[in-house]
């Protein structure tokens, strides 16, 4: 028996250090069963009345291929002034997105870039193509009450950014910034300081 390895992914890297670019492809991920939305792309929040855009990136190029990042984007149902204020953050980032995606200046007002920045439907928004800047945050503790650094999305890099093209072509920008540390991170919180930190 021969068992070959060689077209396994390499294992990644961990998390991207922070204020990296790279570019990634989003994937709106489907509902669980029982939360679909108003409209096809949305899953509706367990515990109020807000909708959002459940959206995965994945690193499609350079020292961090494969990996992926995980972000939501309130578009429906606010109520209070906190969830309208999380809708205008998520519309203006998903603005960004499609002014990156289809290599709109996000200062052209020109006929074609406002018809341009127009969705049928939010499922237009699958598998673009875009370049992002990236952050990290530590998350909760899970059932085993361990924590991760994980990668969130800081900024969307617009064509008038000075890496946009490089990146659009499979470049990345990875910086030397440290990531966050979990031990510190805990103890902070009021947590036990874990073995490892």
């Amino acid at each position: 028996m021969s068992i070959d390895l060689n077209t396994a992914p390499e294992q990644t890297r961990g998390a991207i250090p922070p204020d990296s670019l790279v570019v990634v492809r989003l994937h709106i991920r489907p509902p669980q069963e029982g939360r679909a939305g108003s409209t096809p792309g949305l899953t509706a929040a367990q515990r109020s009345s807000m909708q959002y855009l459940n959206c995965e990136f994945e690193v499609l190029a350079g020292s961090y291929k494969g990996n992926k990042i995980w972000n939501n984007y309130n578009v429906e149902g606010a109520k209070d002034e906190g969830q309208r204020k999380a809708v205008e953050i998520s519309m203006r980032s998903l603005r960004a997105m499609v002014e990156a995606a289809r290599g709109i200046l996000p200062s052209d007002q020109s006929p074609q870039a406002v018809q341009s920045r127009r969705l049928q439907s939010w499922m237009e928004l699958d598998n673009i193509v875009l370049p992002i800047q990236v952050d990290c945050e530590i998350s909760q503790p899970d059932k085993n009450n361990k924590r991760y650094v994980n990668n969130t999305v800081k900024k969307i890099i617009t064509p008038e950014h000075e890496a946009y093209e490089a990146l659009m072509q499979g470049g990345e920008v990875i910086t030397s910034n440290p990531l966050p540390q979990i031990g510190q991170a805990a103890a902070q919180n009021g947590n036990p300081m874990p073995p490892w930190g």
